[in-house]
């Protein structure tokens, strides 16, 4: 029999803790879930027009674009753990989408240079084998440009250090990729599994690469905070870990000179916009456009 009320508020908490999101996305979630089910007593039962006419109804309170991203996100999950749980077998709202057109811009002068983010990885620790897991936490961050929940989700059997790669899930918002390891990288990938993640598995067999000091799967607020720990280096300056993959990505396709259809494929965007963004266009080759299409005169010499 399908629980009730607070029961299944319960049942849904427990679900996004094992999905190991952070304290505030679960906190956010849970008061939207709670609010839905309130105003929509046969909410575990709605099909896809009735997801939309709540969405409908969203747009009549002039909510933001954003704001309703956030509720269906949220109510989707609530599907997600209907399913798992086995109180329905159906999505009835995994094909809705909350188009918020916000595109970053993307300002140049407020990234990192690889040399800058390079220096990350020296950071000084008490524990070497904590150090070893917070060197591969960076690593992911500054050399394949991942997000904090990409990190987490990372398995041991992702990491193949014979073809010096890892492969990344698809999530929400990226594609899935297989992507190269740097040299060095592997050395610490190398280490830090076959020597000090074995002294951080104090709770039996683990099948994710990175553990915190408890032995306990590391979560998004770890990886968060790690950043965080980091930003007096660089006053004035935001450093965290949407900054560090935006210089990232800058770097492929700016310094590197990679390919903008590579590029899409190593940053896992799903439209060749999103890249594009990264873009840096230089006055010299502004002036050669403006050129091209009204050419200038050449004075009698």
């Amino acid at each position: 029999m399908l629980h009730k009320g607070s029961r299944l508020i319960e049942s849904y908490l427990l679900f996004l803790k094992s999905s190991r999101l952070s304290d505030q996305t679960i906190r956010s979630y849970r008061c939207i879930v709670e609010k839905f089910l309130a105003e929509n007593p046969g909410a575990v039962n709605f099909t896809y027009s009735d997801i939309l006419s709540y969405l409908d109804g969203l747009n009549k309170f002039h909510f933001s674009k954003p704001t309703r991203q956030l509720k269906l996100i949220a109510i989707k999950k609530f599907y997600d753990f209907l399913i798992e749980a086995e109180y329905r077998d159906d999505h009835p709202c995994k094909t809705i989408f909350v188009k918020t057109n916000s595109k970053r811009n993307i300002i140049q002068a407020d990234l990192f240079s690889m040399a800058e983010l390079d220096s990350l990885l020296e950071r000084e620790e008490r524990y070497e084998h904590l150090k070893a897991k917070n060197q591969v936490v960076i690593s992911f961050l500054i050399y394949q440009g991942l997000l904090p929940g990409e990190i987490v989700n990372l398995k041991l059997h992702h990491v193949d250090l014979d073809s010096g790669s890892v492969y990344v899930n698809a999530g929400r918002l990226l594609t899935a990729r297989r992507l190269p390891l740097l040299e060095r990288q592997e050395e610490i990938l190398s280490e830090y599994i076959h020597t000090h993640r074995k002294r951080m598995q104090l709770k039996g067999e683990n099948e994710f690469l990175l553990l915190n000091f408890q032995g306990s799967p590391l979560r998004v607020d770890d990886v968060n905070y790690l950043v965080q720990t980091m930003k007096d280096r660089f006053p004035g300056r935001n450093l965290n870990c949407k900054s560090i993959r935006d210089s990232v990505i800058s770097y492929w396709m700016n310094t590197k000179k990679i390919p903008p259809e590579q590029v899409q494929l190593l940053a896992g965007h799903r439209w060749i916009s999103s890249t594009l963004r990264y873009k840096q266009i230089r006055i010299k080759e502004i002036r050669e456009t403006l050129n091209k299409i009204f050419p200038l005169e050449k004075k009698n010499t």
